[in-house]
């Protein structure tokens, strides 16, 4: 959020926290969200639980208490004053109850901005009112606590997953279908952190307690990596502890997506947390990832393919093989993303190879070896025509790039093999 202040510095947020002109403008907005009374009642289905890593075994998610579903009316709660208008708890309770969907979503969102800056502006004073929000309220008769975020996003106009009618030329929009494509692809893709508008209200958060910064800031954002059961929340908080504390929670922040993969509780965190392991260079969850690379209705792990497939480079290709030979896989998403993991795999290892190859102090049977295993490696399996072409192509580039008659010699081989494979299919269909 730092970069919010400079970026926004002409409009609303560059206004001073207690400066008279504020109090007036804050008394509209709370007049403003009375007469939106109907639609903050359906606000409610952005109102979400967060799952945590530390709730009982009898309960991993806390059911919400009644009325917790819904933001509080503006109409229940007290009404701004000159004395108590400017708190840190009266702007966090105006966060919580602040629908940014809907009509007049830009004077809204303004708003939601003007009271994530006026928090960052109390500095030290905001931290234990936003700490005790990020805790969570608890839950009567359990030692649980349950964590309530906003998302910031209208449902209408989340990511309907479009890979399916793009992969398929617009034939195939279930968004099942492509899944593991966009698992396998993905990779980190997620918002990041510093943008002038945050994705949900706990992180608009995590980054004000950055921003104020100390040793308490640091300790709550060390708690919520600690139990936070969202993928995303632990990139982004391991992100921020890092720039406070550089070295110091990485392990933390690397056991809490090995936690969260192996007993994932939201959609997304294994294509996050399997694409963070990689960039670390953690190699504790290949077996796990080989264990769940197929599941039970045959499809894909995307994420975990892709895990796998740049922990282990080379020696990948005998599972890639076997993913090739499993008459089961028979998704044309689950088929497209093996493909692309061999192809990669061929290029790294047809690479290591060439260069290998051109050294004068080199082992020849070493170097070519690799150039055999890579070349033959595009012969292996049962591949479509399609894929066949693609393959022929990726020799194309290598033929026309080298000078080395004993390797054109081979992958000349290996693309007259290929061909002879694309015609007999293309006979018999």
């Amino acid at each position: 959020m730092a970069a919010v202040i400079g970026a926004t510095a002409a409009g609303v947020v560059a206004w001073a926290v207690m400066d008279t002109t504020h109090r007036k403008a804050l008394r509209e907005k709370e007049a403003q969200l009375t007469g939106l009374r109907e639609e903050n009642q359906k606000y409610g289905a952005l109102r979400k639980p967060v799952p945590s890593r530390k709730t009982s075994s009898s309960s991993k998610v806390a059911k919400p208490t009644p009325g917790a579903s819904k933001p509080e009316s503006p109409e229940d709660s007290a009404s701004p004053n000159e004395d108590n208008e400017y708190t840190p708890e009266k702007l966090l309770q105006y966060l919580e109850e602040t629908n940014p969907i809907g009509s007049d979503e830009n004077q809204k969102k303004r708003r939601i901005i003007y009271c994530f800056v006026g928090l960052a502006d109390f500095g030290t004073e905001s931290l234990p009112v936003i700490g005790e929000f990020l805790k969570g309220k608890p839950v009567q008769g359990s030692d649980d606590r349950e964590r309530i975020d906003l998302q910031y996003e209208s449902p209408d106009r989340k990511d309907d997953n479009k890979a399916g009618e793009f992969l398929s030329g617009g034939k195939d929009e279930d968004p099942e279908n492509w899944r593991s494509v966009v698992d396998y692809w993905g990779g980190m893709a997620y918002r990041r952190t510093g943008e002038l508008f945050p994705q949900s209200l706990r992180i608009g958060l995590f980054e004000i307690v950055h921003e104020i910064g100390g040793p308490e800031a640091e300790d709550i954002l060390a708690l919520e990596l600690a139990e936070t059961g969202r993928g995303v929340e632990v990139v982004i908080l391991g992100e921020l502890l890092e720039q406070l504390s550089p070295g110091k929670y990485k392990e933390a922040m690397l056991q809490a997506a090995r936690e969260l993969i192996e007993k994932p509780l939201d959609d997304d965190s294994r294509r996050i947390l399997f694409a963070l392991l990689h960039k670390h260079k953690d190699q504790r969850l290949v077996e796990f990832a080989k264990k769940i690379l197929v599941n039970s209705e045959g499809r894909i792990e995307g994420a975990a393919l892709r895990y796998i497939n740049e922990t282990l480079g080379e020696s990948a290709m005998p599972i890639l093989y076997q993913l090739y030979k499993n008459p089961d896989i028979t998704n044309p998403g689950d088929k497209l993303i093996i493909s692309d993991a061999a192809d990669n795999i061929f290029r790294e290892v047809f690479d290591d190879g060439l260069k290998n190859a051109e050294k004068p102090e080199a082992n020849p049977r070493e170097a070519y070896g690799k150039l055999f295993i890579a070349g033959g490696s595009l012969l292996k399996g049962n591949p479509s025509p399609q894929v066949i072409r693609n393959r022929q192509k990726l020799l194309g580039e290598y033929l026309n790039s080298t000078k080395n008659p004993l390797i054109k010699r081979g992958l000349a081989d290996v693309n007259r093999q290929l061909g002879d494979k694309l015609t007999r299919l293309e006979s018999n269909k």
